[in-house]
C-alpha cells in the first residue's frame, strides 16, 4: 500500500476540522463527511483516517453506530495487515487503528454495564499498545480498565491501573486526561474508604482541571468531592459542593449532570431527616433521568426514593420503587444496582414481617454476590491471558536482538534436555512399574479391598449426610412461608391443622390470609413431593400472595384463576415442557357474617352440619396447563353456628393400612369425623393422628397430608 497526495490531503482537512470546529452543527457536518468517505470508493487508509477521527467528537450519544464504525475500523485494518506490500510503518499504522477502536469499543461496553467484555477488549487494545510501542494508547487503556474496575467494585485493581496512566500522562504532559486520572484514582480510594488520599487526589483534579477550563470536568470533580463529604457525614461542606457543581451545569445546560447533583442533594437531606426535601430533589432527578433516557441513572434514583419511603414507613411506595429500580438495573445489566434495589426489597418485606418474599428477595442477593464474584474470577482469568500475551511480545523482542550462533546452541541445549528428559521418563516408567508389584503383592496380602469398601461406605455416609442437611435447611425456608401455628389460633381459634410431610420437606402447603373481616385459607397439594414437590410449592405459594397481594383479588374463584394464569407463565419460562401445578382447596370466610366462598380444584370442601357433612365438589382442573381450562366456580354458603368446615389433600385417604393394607378412603375420613364431631377441635386432631398411625402401622407413609379443621 502506498500513501498517495490526496491522502496527506485529507490528514490535513481531518486535523482542521476536528481541532477548529466547536457548535454541534459543525460537528454534525464532520459526521456526515465520515459517513460519505466511508460509503466511497476511496482508498482503505484514507477510509480508516477518517474513522480513526471519530472518537475526537466527544459525548456521542450513538453508541450503537460508535460501535459499527470503530468494528468497521478494526474489519479494514486487519484485512491490510495481511497483505504483503505492507511495509512496517504501514502495519504499525493499522495496529494503531486497530488498538484505538478496541479501546473505544471497550470504553463503550462499559458503559453499557458489559463489563467482561469491556475488560476483553481493553486487554486487547493494550497488547497492541505495547506490541507498537504507544504510550498515550497505553495510558488511555490504562484509565479505561480501571475506570471498569471501579465500576465493579474492584477499587485496589483499579488504583494500580490508574497510576500506570498517571505516570505516562504526566510524562507527556498531558494535563486534560492527567484531571481525569486524578479523578478516578479519587474515586477508587473513595470506595475504599481511604477518604483523606480520595480527597488528595479529587483537589489535584480540581486543580488541572480549573487550569483546563473544561466546565463539565470541574463540575464533575465538584460533584465527586461533595459526595466524599457526605460519605464522611460532613453535610455543610458536600452540599457546598454540590451547589458549585450545579451552577455550572446550569450554564453548560448538562441535564444529566443536573439530574445526578438532584439526587445526590436528595441523599443528603434524607439523612438529615429532612424528608420532604429529599422527596422534591429525587422526584426532580427521576424526571430529568427520564428525558434524558439515562437508565442507569434512574435506577439509582427510583431505589433511593424507595430507600427514602422505608424510611417515611409508606411501604406501598417504598415496594413500587424499589421494583422500579429492580427492573431499570436489569435493563442496563448492572449487577451493583440489582444488589441495591434486592436488599431494600429484603428490608422492606421483613419489616413487614412477610417472611416468604422477603427470603425470596434474600436469596436472589446472594445469587447476585455469587455473580459478582464469578465476574472477579473471569477478570482475573483476562488478566491473566494478558500478561501471557505481554510476556509473548517481551519474549519475542528478546529473540530478535539475540544471534543466528545462540539459536543453534539453545536448540542444541534443547536436544540434550530432551534427551536428559527421555531418560529420565524411561526411568521412571520401570521404576513406577517396580513399585506397581509391590504395591499389588501388599494389597493382596493386607485385604485391602475391605478398607476400600469401608472408605466408600463413609463418604457415601458423608455424602448423605450433606445432602440431609441441605434438605433440613430447605426445610427451614419452607417452613417460613407457612403461617406459624400462633398466628392461625389468633385469626381461627376453634381450628386445627394436620400436616405431615412424607419426607422433609413436602408439596403439600396450607396458606393463610387476613383481610378485613375475612380469612382466607387453603389447603394445597403440589405435583410430586420431597425436594421436587417443596420447589413447585413454592412457585404456587408465590402465585397465591401475589393474586391477592398485588392484584387484590379476595373471591376465591377469581383468585384460583389468576394463580393459574401466574404458575403457567412462571413454568413457560423454562425451556423444558413443565406441566407441574397444584390441587386445592380455597376457602373465604367472613368471621362476622359467617358468609363462605369457596372455590376448589380438584379438591372438594366438607361442612358437618347436625352429624351430616356435605360435600361440596371441585372443578375437575389443577392450577396448571391444561388444555380446555374453564374458569373456576365460586360457591357461596351460609354457615351456622357449630358447623365445621374440613378441607383437605389426597395423602390421607390414600394412606395404605389396616388389616388388609388397603388405602384409607374417603368414606372411612367422613365416618372418623362424624364420630368425634362432638369433640372440640384439639381433641378432634389427637384422634385424627391416633388413626392415622393405628391405621399406617409399619407401612410407609405414601404422600405429603394435610388437613385442615375449622369450627364456627
Amino acid at each position: 500500500m502506498k500513501f498517495k497526495k490526496d491522502y496527506f490531503i485529507l490528514i490535513l482537512l481531518f486535523n482542521f476540522f476536528f481541532f477548529y470546529s466547536q457548535s454541534s452543527n459543525e460537528k454534525n457536518k464532520n459526521i456526515d463527511s465520515l459517513k460519505k468517505i466511508i460509503a466511497s470508493n476511496k482508498h482503505d487508509s484514507i477510509k480508516i483516517n477518517a474513522l480513526s477521527k471519530w472518537d475526537d467528537l466527544i459525548y456521542l450519544e450513538d453508541l450503537k453506530l460508535d460501535n459499527e464504525l470503530n468494528e468497521k475500523i478494526i474489519e479494514i485494518a486487519k484485512n491490510n495487515l495481511n497483505k504483503k506490500k505492507v511495509n512496517s510503518k504501514e502495519k504499525e499504522w493499522f495496529k494503531k487503528a486497530i488498538a484505538k477502536s478496541y479501546n473505544i469499543l471497550g470504553n463503550n461496553n462499559k458503559i453499557k454495564g458489559k463489563y467482561l467484555k469491556s475488560i476483553e477488549l481493553l486487554n486487547k487494545a493494550l497488547i497492541i499498545y505495547k506490541e507498537i510501542n504507544y504510550n498515550s494508547g497505553q495510558a488511555d487503556a490504562f484509565t479505561n480498565l480501571g475506570n471498569v474496575y471501579n465500576d465493579i467494585g474492584n477499587s485496589n485493581k483499579s488504583i494500580s491501573y490508574f497510576i500506570n496512566a498517571i505516570s505516562i500522562y504526566e510524562n507527556a504532559k498531558d494535563e486534560e486526561k492527567l484531571g481525569f486520572a486524578f479523578n478516578s484514582i479519587g474515586l477508587a480510594f473513595s470506595r475504599l474508604n481511604d477518604y483523606p488520599k480520595a480527597e488528595y487526589y479529587y483537589k489535584k483534579a480540581l486543580k488541572v482541571k480549573l487550569k483546563t477550563g473544561n466546565k463539565k470536568s470541574i463540575a464533575l470533580t465538584y460533584n465527586n468531592l461533595g459526595a466524599l463529604y457526605v460519605n464522611q457525614n460532613k453535610l455543610d461542606e458536600a452540599i457546598h459542593f454540590f451547589e458549585k457543581c450545579l451552577k455550572i451545569r446550569n450554564e453548560i445546560n448538562d441535564k444529566d449532570g443536573i439530574g445526578m447533583v438532584y439526587n445526590n442533594l436528595g441523599t443528603i437531606y434524607k439523612r438529615n431527616n429532612e424528608n420532604n426535601k429529599a422527596l422534591d430533589f429525587y422526584k426532580k432527578s427521576i424526571e430529568i433521568r427520564k428525558k434524558t433516557e439515562n437508565i442507569l441513572g434512574l435506577s439509582i434514583s427510583y431505589t433511593n426514593l424507595g430507600s427514602l419511603y422505608l424510611q417515611m414507613n409508606d411501604y406501598s411506595n417504598a415496594i413500587k420503587y424499589a421494583i422500579l429500580g429492580l427492573k431499570t438495573a436489569e435493563d442496563v445489566i448492572s449487577l451493583d444496582d440489582q444488589l441495591q434495589a434486592n436488599n431494600l426489597l429484603y428490608l422492606i418485606y421483613r419489616k413487614k414481617n412477610n417472611h416468604y418474599l422477603s427470603l425470596i428477595y434474600l436469596e436472589k442477593l446472594r445469587k447476585i454476590e455469587d455473580s459478582l464474584k464469578s465476574i472477579q474470577k473471569k477478570e482475573e482469568i483476562y488478566q491473566k491471558e494478558f500478561e501471557y500475551e505481554i510476556g509473548k511480545i517481551n519474549f519475542k523482542d528478546s529473540i530478535n536482538k539475540v544471534n543466528q550462533k545462540i539459536k543453534i546452541n539453545a536448540m542444541n541445549d534443547r536436544i540434550s534436555s530432551i534427551n536428559s528428559q527421555r531418560f529420565t521418563l524411561y526411568g521412571g516408567i520401570f521404576i513406577s512399574l517396580i513399585l506397581l508389584l509391590l504395591f499389588y503383592s501388599k494389597y493382596k496380602k493386607s485385604n485391602i479391598q475391605q478398607k476400600i469398601i469401608l472408605s466408600q461406605k463413609e463418604i457415601v455416609e458423608e455424602k448423605n449426610k450433606e445432602i440431609t442437611d441441605s434438605i433440613t435447611y430447605a426445610k427451614r425456608i419452607q417452613s417460613a412461608i407457612l403461617p406459624s401455628n400462633k398466628v392461625v389460633q389468633s385469626i381461627l381459634p376453634q381450628s386445627f391443622i394436620l400436616y405431615k410431610p412424607k419426607d422433609i420437606v413436602a408439596g403439600d402447603f396450607y396458606w393463610l390470609e387476613l383481610i378485613g373481616d375475612s380469612v382466607l385459607f387453603a389447603a394445597a397439594d403440589c405435583t410430586g413431593h420431597g425436594v421436587p414437590g417443596a420447589m413447585v410449592s413454592v412457585v404456587c405459594n408465590n402465585g397465591l400472595n401475589r393474586a391477592v397481594r398485588e392484584f387484590g383479588l379476595a373471591i376465591p374463584n377469581e383468585i384460583l384463576n389468576k394463580t393459574r394464569e401466574l404458575v403457567v407463565a412462571e413454568f413457560e419460562k423454562s425451556d423444558e415442557n413443565v406441566n407441574d401445578g397444584m390441587d386445592i382447596s380455597l376457602c373465604s370466610l367472613n368471621i362476622k357474617s359467617k358468609l363462605l366462598f369457596w372455590a376448589g380444584a380438584n379438591n372438594p370442601l366438607w361442612v358437618l352440619r347436625d352429624k351430616q357433612i356435605i360435600d361440596y365438589k371441585p372443578d375437575k382442573q389443577p392450577i396448571g396447563k391444561q388444555e380446555g381450562v374453564k374458569p373456576f366456580t365460586n360457591h357461596v354458603i351460609q354457615l351456622q353456628e357449630h358447623d365445621c368446615i374440613y378441607i383437605f389433600t389426597d395423602g390421607f385417604q390414600d394412606q395404605f393400612g389396616g388389616p388388609k393394607q388397603k388405602k384409607f378412603r374417603s368414606s372411612q375420613i367422613k365416618e372418623l369425623l362424624l364420630s368425634i364431631s362432638e369433640k372440640c377441635m384439639e381433641d378432634q386432631l389427637n384422634e385424627i393422628e391416633k388413626k392415622l398411625v393405628s391405621w399406617k402401622g409399619d407401612l410407609e407413609q405414601v404422600d405429603d397430608i394435610c388437613l385442615i379443621g375449622v369450627k364456627i
